[in-house]
């Protein structure tokens, strides 16, 4: 298949050219490509885009098309992904948990990777969170609070209640208690971790975020 031309427009004014163009019919200004070759700019418009779209081959189309599903898909998971681990994904009546600075979550040394969190109490009395954090894997295991001293440096080094176990946090009506650092053991690097939550001794899940964001390499 030959390779389509582009399409151009004059640098001076905008004006669509013709690909044979001596000089631009509206402004006046030398577009000859051998005399004046930064007179000419690429046609990136959307309706010449489109034009161009409609006169592709049914092939070409349908390459193009799948392109474009499977782009707006991707774009649509991610982004939805990033909505539930900011947002109340309704797992508690009492509690929402959110994940601090979704778009790179974690922070790894060795075999601990540690995860910032925040949690809400949305109701109207004051409540009392007691459990661990536990993290969720592409296979749907559960990796358990880590002791950060089997890190091989240092994670992070701020955080309320960091790297603790079997947390007990008084929470007043609709407050919010920030940088709740969590550490796990065993994520590898390169896994989807799907989901954060906390779970009480007798193992039940008492509040959730969806996550779906791989451990950075």
């Amino acid at each position: 298949m030959a390779k389509r031309e582009k399409s151009y427009r004059c640098a001076a004014c905008n004006f669509r050219l013709h690909s044979e163009a001596y000089y631009c019919k509206k402004c006046g200004a030398l577009v000859d490509p051998t005399q004046a070759a930064d007179a000419r700019k690429v046609d990136t418009s959307l309706i010449t885009r489109y034009n161009r779209f409609i006169s592709m081959s049914p092939f070409s189309k349908l390459a193009w098309g799948l392109l474009i599903v499977a782009a707006a898909a991707s774009f649509t998971y991610f982004f939805g992904n990033l909505f539930h681990a900011s947002t109340d994904n309704n797992s508690s009546d009492t509690f929402v948990l959110k994940v601090e600075t979704p778009y790179r979550p974690f922070t790894c040394s060795g075999v601990v990777c540690h995860v910032s969190l925040s949690i809400e109490n949305k109701s109207d009395a004051p409540a009392v969170l007691t459990g661990d954090a536990y993290m969720r894997g592409p296979d749907d295991k559960l990796h358990g609070p880590a002791d950060p001293a089997h890190a091989t440096g240092r994670i992070i080094s701020y955080g309320n209640l960091y790297c603790q176990k079997n947390f007990h946090i008084t929470i007043q009506p609709h407050e919010t208690i920030q940088t709740v650092g969590i550490c796990v053991e065993g994520i590898n690097p390169g896994d989807l971790v799907k989901q954060v939550l906390i779970k009480d001794k007798s193992g039940r899940t008492l509040v959730t975020t969806d996550l779906n964001i791989a451990v950075p390499q």
